[in-house]
């Protein structure tokens, strides 16, 4: 665990949030400028880094070719993929926000994630009901800045929350 940050950092919390529940389809790791709050993704298909590095990244070990693909000046955390952490806690959640509104797609919901349903067909179900898919993404993206701001926390981070229009990511 890295020591507590020297001094406040601006923090994207929408964009740390966003990569904090990245899932595996993005193939990506991402990091944490500890000097400057900016979040650096690294691209982790190997098929595309062949096609943009003039190297074999066949024969480079993952944590070798992270620090090849950082940039040479900064202290990096790691940002952990916790999609799958904070999947039932988002299903079941939203589930329960709707049981008594619409109680047919709460019990199709529940039905869903008690048989390891994928996440797809969770989405599907909810995009059924006109409105429900926007309400979904607001309690996504709120339960998702509280896991953030908590991963913040965790890692002993003082940050303050910028702008997210004002603020060009890395």
């Amino acid at each position: 665990m890295p020591e507590k940050t020297e001094k406040k950092l601006p923090i994207n919390i929408d964009e740390l949030a966003f990569v904090l529940h990245r899932g595996p389809r993005l193939e990506m790791e991402c990091f944490l400028n500890l000097d400057t709050g900016a979040i650096v993704n690294v691209p982790t298909n190997r098929q595309f880094l062949k096609q943009v590095l003039d190297v074999d990244v066949d024969l480079i070990r993952e944590d070798a070719l992270m620090q090849m693909l950082l940039p040479k000046e900064g202290r990096f955390l790691h940002i952990p993929d916790q999609f799958s952490l904070h999947l039932f806690e988002l299903q079941s959640g939203f589930a329960e926000e709707i049981k008594r509104s619409y109680p047919k797609i709460y019990n199709r919901l529940w039905q869903l994630i008690q048989h390891e349903g994928i996440y797809d067909d969770f989405r599907q179900i909810i995009k059924e009901v006109q409105g429900l898919n926007d309400r979904f993404i607001r309690f996504r993206d709120a339960l998702y800045e509280k896991f953030a701001l908590e991963w913040l926390e965790e890692n002993k981070i003082e940050y303050s929350l910028i702008n997210n229009s004002a603020h060009n990511s890395t």
